[in-house]
């Protein structure tokens, strides 16, 4: 595979058999868009192309995968809902495979209730924040899978976590822990999906990356990375 590096933009040349064109999930949307202040469409583009893998530290997806469940039993009673979760092997973790473009992974679905239930896990530290506010990432996301599902109402519920849970995610003291529950409403995301789909058409599809930031430190960490991994390129 060959690539070529620019002062500002990255473009496959040749090899393209090799890479993936992943389909955009709510948790890029936010990105793509330019919104997210952690990560940068340029980020979302090397993700997708699979030029570049990020490392998500695994003590943050345990503590997902443990307490799912029983934040989802925890709204299930305080609401009286009956949510529906899905086996990622069966929907191939994707609920939305029939969409070329859009996907992702539903935690949950009241359908009598027409809700999305979306389930997160943070510090404690982070509960000022949630209050104030939906995360902007987990905003978007939550609406792209309440379009793409065709449903009327968003939940999320989270736990807050200790430190020291991080360490331990088995033995969490569930009923210790603040579990907080924010109904959000639906909004209107189809002009920011129509950027996004042609956002993907102009990136993704082309091989052709959009501008990395000389002066971000993340967007050059990850043309490092992929000079590193890629060792077959060009610059301009």
């Amino acid at each position: 595979m060959q690539i070529q590096v620019n002062q500002t933009t990255i473009k496959v040349l040749e090899g393209k058999e090799q890479l993936k064109q992943k389909k955009i999930t709510g948790t890029r949307l936010a990105t793509i868009l330019g919104l997210n202040k952690f990560n940068t469409p340029f980020s979302a583009w090397a993700e997708m192309t699979g030029l570049y893998k990020p490392v998500i530290p695994d003590k943050y997806l345990k503590v997902g995968q443990v307490l799912e469940k029983p934040i989802i039993k925890s709204i299930e009673d305080m609401y009286d809902f009956n949510i529906k979760t899905f086996d990622k092997n069966e929907i191939k973790f994707d609920n939305f495979r029939e969409n070329p473009i859009f996907g992702g992974m539903v935690d949950g679905i009241d359908e009598e209730k027409r809700t999305l239930v979306e389930i997160k896990t943070t510090n404690v530290k982070n509960k000022r924040f949630w209050d104030k506010q939906i995360p902007i990432e987990y905003w978007y996301q939550a609406q792209l899978y309440c379009e793409l599902a065709r449903l009327d109402e968003i939940l999320f519920g989270v736990c807050f976590v200790e430190e020291q849970d991080y360490a331990d995610p088995n033995n969490i003291p569930i009923d210790d822990r603040d579990i907080r529950i924010y109904p959000v409403e639906k909004a209107d995301i189809k002009q920011e999906m129509q950027k996004a789909i042609e956002w993907y058409k102009r990136c993704i599809l082309s091989y052709e990356s959009p501008k990395f930031n000389p002066y971000n430190n993340r967007d050059m960490e990850i043309v490092k990375e992929i000079k590193k991994n890629w060792r077959n390129y060009i610059c301009n």
